[in-house]
């Protein structure tokens, strides 16, 4: 279910933007009631859906009897694609921009270490202060 309801927010979201979401495009497209997905993720516009005890699950799912990487491996493929979408965005607005590794190394990891052990405080202030340091030069 929970690769039903990623693919469903993936494929609306590259065509309209995650802005036009809804909970009940969602759950139409993933074939689920709108109140499983409000109960398993809340908002669909919450910033730090990671972040939450559901979406920490997720990432635990994705890795755990991962022996030979593939799980790992796919999702760190998607982070980069994600990036990469980023910073095309913001080169085409004439801004600096990084390597898509010195934003895995300065920004996401250090988010992904809180959301999995550290979830206190996180929030998108924490990253936009990571992204902040990283573009000042800073670490």
């Amino acid at each position: 279910m929970r690769a039903s309801v990623h693919d469903a927010v993936r494929e609306p979201a590259s065509e309209v933007g995650r802005d036009a979401l809804t909970v009940p495009v969602v759950a139409q497209r993933a074939g689920v009631t709108p109140s499983t997905v409000h109960r398993r993720w809340g908002d669909l516009q919450e910033p730090d859906e990671m972040a939450s005890p559901s979406g920490r699950a997720y990432i635990r799912d994705a890795l755990l009897g991962d022996p030979d990487g593939g799980n790992a491996g796919r999702c760190s493929a998607y982070a980069a694609e994600q990036i990469e979408v980023i910073l095309g965005r913001a080169a085409a607005r004439g801004e600096r921009t990084l390597g898509t590794e010195t934003v895995v190394d300065h920004v996401v990891a250090p988010l992904r270490y809180r959301i999995l052990f550290r979830p206190d405080g996180l929030d998108a202030a924490r990253a936009r202060s990571l992204v902040a340091l990283v573009l000042a030069g800073t670490e």
